[in-house]
């Protein structure tokens, strides 16, 4: 009597393997990993409770570590907002970034953009990069 598989789980390790290779294993990519995993064990053979439980350990760490970078990524706008605002009012040295020139002017504002502050000299708008001196 010849028995035949009823699914083939050759294709997950492949997948898998191909996701992590690519370096985009997040936590959506890990839950559906997880569940393809659990859905292709071997009822008579199933997934050893440790190995489970370090698995949801490593998902806990990943999700810990992305709101740490998120939290890093805050607190480092604050920072660089607080920065360029301590700037109005005072007169800095900045290479201008359409000639390449080394300018003076007096910071008259600062606009909170969505990829960090500008300061706002005369009709240019910096980063706090483009300044070399302030006094």
């Amino acid at each position: 009597m010849s028995v035949t598989a009823a699914t083939s789980t050759a294709a997950v390790p492949t997948t898998a393997a191909q996701t992590i290779a690519k370096g985009s294993l997040d936590k959506d990519a890990f839950l559906k990993l997880l569940i393809t995993q659990l859905r292709s064990q071997d009822p008579m053979n199933t997934m050893d409770d440790k190995e489970f439980i370090a698995q949801l350990a490593q998902f806990s760490t990943l999700e810990q570590t992305n709101k740490m970078a998120t939290g890093l990524n805050d607190l480092a706008m604050s920072n660089a907002s607080n920065q360029a605002i301590s700037l109005i009012g005072k007169t800095v040295q900045y290479i201008d970034p359409s000639s390449g020139n080394t300018m003076n002017g007096k910071v008259g504002s600062v606009r909170l953009n969505s990829d960090g502050p500008a300061l706002v000299v005369g009709d240019k708008q910096l980063t706090l990069g483009d300044v070399v001196a302030v006094s």
